[in-house]
C-alpha cells in the first residue's frame, strides 16, 4: 500500500489501525476511573492511584508506537518499525483477550450446575 510514495505492508497498516481502535475506547475508561474512589476507603490505597494513573496515560503507548513505527519504517529502519507496532498492538491484543475470557467465564459460570439446593417446606 502507498503512503506519500512509500510502499508499506499492509499487515503494518492494518497493526496501526487496530492500535488507534484501541484508544477509542480511552474516554470511557478514563471517564469510569472516576469510580475507583468511590470506596471511603480507597483513597487509602496507592494502588487505586496507580490504577487510576495507568488508565488516564493509556493512549500514550498505542500513539507512541504507531507515529514511532510510521517514522522508524520512513528511516529505512524495519525492525524497529515492526517492534514498535507490536507495542503499539499490544493494548488492543490485552483487551481483546480479557473480553474473551471474560465472555468464557461467564458462559462457564452459567453452565454450571447451581450450588444453591432451594427446598420446599
Amino acid at each position: 500500500m502507498h503512503i506519500r510514495g512509500r510502499d508499506y505492508p499492509v499487515w503494518l497498516i492494518l497493526a496501526w489501525i487496530a492500535a488507534l481502535l484501541a484508544v477509542c475506547a480511552w474516554p470511557i475508561m478514563a471517564f469510569s476511573s472516576v469510580f475507583a474512589f468511590d470506596s471511603p476507603t480507597a483513597t487509602q490505597y496507592a494502588g487505586t492511584y496507580v490504577l487510576v494513573g495507568f488508565l488516564v496515560l493509556y493512549p500514550i503507548i498505542p500513539i507512541a508506537g504507531v507515529l514511532g513505527s510510521f517514522f522508524a519504517y520512513r528511516g529505512q529502519r524495519r525492525g524497529l518499525a515492526y517492534g514498535l507496532a507490536a507495542i503499539a498492538v499490544l493494548p488492543a491484543a490485552i483487551m481483546l483477550v480479557g473480553l474473551i475470557v471474560s465472555q468464557v467465564y461467564s458462559l462457564v459460570l452459567l453452565m454450571r450446575p447451581s450450588t444453591l439446593q432451594t427446598t420446599v417446606p
